[in-house]
């Protein structure tokens, strides 16, 4: 089982990251081709395309050979969510991921800046620690800050235990790209006793995981007569 995840060795473990991400990707690719069948052996219409409302009453399909329109009286909305983007930081959007990305990434993210301090910054924070990574982990506030307070500490408490460098209270002021696969990232923290110290950090890999958005606006949902 271990051997579908990248490890291999028996007592000096190291993990190939090739095979982890492949495995993944063959994973989620198996769970689509369910979904799909499954949906034409119910007779239900699969199309696989962008989608946004015309009027309340239709939807616009972007395909290839051109647009589809497909009316009807009812719609069901189940659009997902995205993963948000750090604002008002240019650089750091240039060259950043997010979770989504992670499993697509050609080669090991190496030394990661993770930067959030929800349950996806604080997973994919742990799981690369892991596997051999060097991880920070920033959040301009608390980690787990809606969750059980004691909870929180003691999972904190632990990812410091492991080696992650946890940063709270921090926030990227510059992110400057040094060559392939590094970054030089400049970080403002403001320390316990009111003190505010900024250093900077070299990564190989920023990973952004701040939350997620429905965006409405993607698919057209106020011509639908939404409001959100």
């Amino acid at each position: 089982m271990g051997e579908d995840y990248g490890w291999q060795g028996k007592v000096a473990l190291r993990n190939d990251w090739g095979t982890l991400r492949d495995n993944i990707q063959n994973y989620i690719k198996g769970i689509n081709f369910g979904y799909k069948k499954k949906l034409k052996e119910i007779d239900v219409d699969y199309v696989n395309a962008r989608a946004a409302f015309k009027d309340a009453k239709t939807v616009v399909f972007s395909l290839p050979s051109g647009a589809y329109e497909l009316k009807a009286k009812s719609f069901v909305i189940a659009a997902g969510v995205r993963p948000r983007m750090y604002e008002g930081l240019p650089e750091l959007s240039k060259h950043a991921i997010t979770s989504d990305d992670l499993f697509s990434l050609k080669d090991n993210p190496g030394k990661t800046l993770v930067i959030g301090g929800g349950y996806i910054a604080i997973e994919c924070a742990g799981f690369l620690r892991g596997l051999g990574n060097e991880v920070i982990l920033a959040n301009r506030s608390s980690f787990l800050r809606q969750f059980d307070k004691d909870m929180a500490h003691k999972i904190t408490e632990q990812l410091e235990e492991e080696g992650i460098n946890m940063m709270s209270n921090a926030v990227i002021k510059a992110v400057k790209q040094l060559g392939e696969k590094r970054y030089e990232v400049e970080i403002e923290s403001k320390l316990h006793t009111g003190k505010v110290v900024s250093e900077k950090l070299e990564v190989n890999t920023i990973m952004v995981a701040i939350g997620r958005d429905g965006r409405p606006e993607s698919y057209g949902a106020d011509k639908a007569g939404l409001k959100v």
